[in-house]
């Protein structure tokens, strides 16, 4: 019971909601070079380009979190919050986007799709090699019906909860 109540406390404390989104975005992070280099799924444009808030939110939960401890000016706190709350924001975009693009209900960008930009004859694609070049428009894995541009996209919106929520407990404290 002693660990029941450890967690709970540590869920009501003040530094929770940026601990926690440190957990996550480094989590996350760790996940998708995981499955680059241990599963083998070569990322694509679309995916690496997902990962661009989650590494700046490391930065700003981080950060954050060190400012919790440290008891930061509450404006300080509700500045870097509302920061986490845009990067998740752009993420689910992102996320979304591309799952959009995986299950064909939008179309993707020309250059990393099965339906592709046209070819330069004057490429010498023997030089390619063995070389596969990851199209944006294939799910390449997926659980449930869930891709990992899928996850992404709820992953992110988790975070925007727990962000959200941490700007709402700060907003309350007294200066």
């Amino acid at each position: 019971m002693a660990l029941n109540h450890d967690v709970r406390a540590f869920t009501q404390s003040r530094i929770f909601p940026g601990a926690a989104l440190f957990a996550l975005s480094t989590g996350l992070i760790l996940g998708a070079w995981g499955f680059q280099i241990i599963g083998g799924l070569a990322p694509c444009p679309l995916c690496l380009e997902q990962r661009v808030p989650w590494y700046l939110l490391i930065a700003v939960s981080a950060v954050l979190s060190f400012g919790l401890s440290a008891t930061w000016p509450k404006n300080a706190m509700m500045a870097l919050y509302a920061v986490a709350v845009g990067l998740l924001l752009w993420s689910a975009y992102l996320g979304l986007y591309h799952a959009g693009v995986e299950y064909k209900w939008w179309p993707g960008p020309s250059t990393c799709t099965t339906g592709g930009a046209p070819v330069d004859g004057s490429i010498d694609l023997t030089q390619l090699g063995g070389t596969k070049i990851p199209m944006c428009d294939v799910v390449p894995w997926e659980i449930a019906g869930i891709s990992l541009a899928g996850f992404n996209f709820l992953f992110s919106l988790a975070g925007v909860a727990i962000a959200s929520l941490g700007l709402l407990k700060t907003m309350r404290e007294k200066a």
